[in-house]
């Protein structure tokens, strides 16, 4: 059986009752009032009646705050919606079309009139390969199916140099490949390999070489040689001597 507390007398401060509490009650400091009434009783000359900056309501508030400046407002809704007007507050939700009202702070970024319209999957057509997918982000930048889609379209200057070397040397490649979770710049099926390209800016930061370091054997894992084609070596001789030195020596 649950053992008993023995409350502790208390003597009302406000009309002098004595009423009991329990310890930790009176520990927290609410040993001094019997009742809401008493309190605000005891206290009435600490709250002043204040009208709202923004509506025009009036509002009871502690008079310390409104001698430091604090309250001039009835609510948070009025502080946010003196930034924006009402007509700025009305939207039409992106996903069915149904009108709302938003707070003023979101007058600007909310798109949705529910969290249900606003996760509700939707259709869309990948921009790549037009593969039609479901996406979340209503209005948002869903733009492509996968991360291999997006990264085929967002090539750098020298992803681009090394698939032209490789189309002038006549080797098959597949672009963006997926090979368990990660996606490799070029993938060559004649010789079994990964190839990739390592810019400075990109692939000299420490973050990146920790993740290399354990990319490559992951990939190593499943069979596949990892070449690397540096940007460097890149400028001095040219994408195409690049390349094939790579390949010559995979050859040798």
């Amino acid at each position: 059986m649950p053992r008993r507390v023995e409350k502790i007398a208390c003597v009302c401060q406000g009309c002098g009752r004595t009423f009991q509490l329990n310890p930790g009650q009176v520990a927290r400091g609410r040993g001094k009032y019997c009742s809401a009434a008493c309190y605000h009783g005891a206290h009435a000359g600490e709250w002043v009646e204040v009208v709202c900056a923004h509506c025009g309501r009036k509002a009871r508030v502690r008079r310390i705050y409104v001698d430091r400046g604090q309250y001039r407002y009835c609510s948070d809704d009025c502080r946010l919606n003196r930034l924006s007007t009402p007509a700025e507050r009305e939207r039409l939700c992106v996903n069915c079309g149904r009108p709302f009202v938003v707070r003023g702070d979101q007058s600007k970024r909310r798109l949705h009139c529910s969290r249900a319209c606003r996760t509700k999957l939707v259709k869309k057509r990948c921009e790549r390969c037009g593969m039609v997918f479901k996406t979340p982000r209503v209005g948002g930048n869903a733009r492509f199916c996968s991360r291999g889609c997006y990264l085929w379209v967002t090539e750098s200057a020298l992803q681009r140099e090394v698939r032209e070397a490789l189309d002038a040397l006549s080797v098959r490649y597949d672009r963006e490949r997926r090979v368990g979770r990660y996606n490799v710049d070029f993938y060559l099926p004649d010789y079994g390999a990964a190839l990739e390209v390592d810019g400075e800016y990109w692939h000299g930061t420490e973050r990146q070489k920790q993740r290399d370091s354990v990319r490559e054997p992951a990939l190593l894992s499943r069979g596949l040689r990892v070449l690397h084609v540096l940007g460097k070596r890149v400028r001095v001789v040219g994408a195409i001597a690049a390349v094939r030195e790579v390949l010559n020596a995979v050859s040798a």
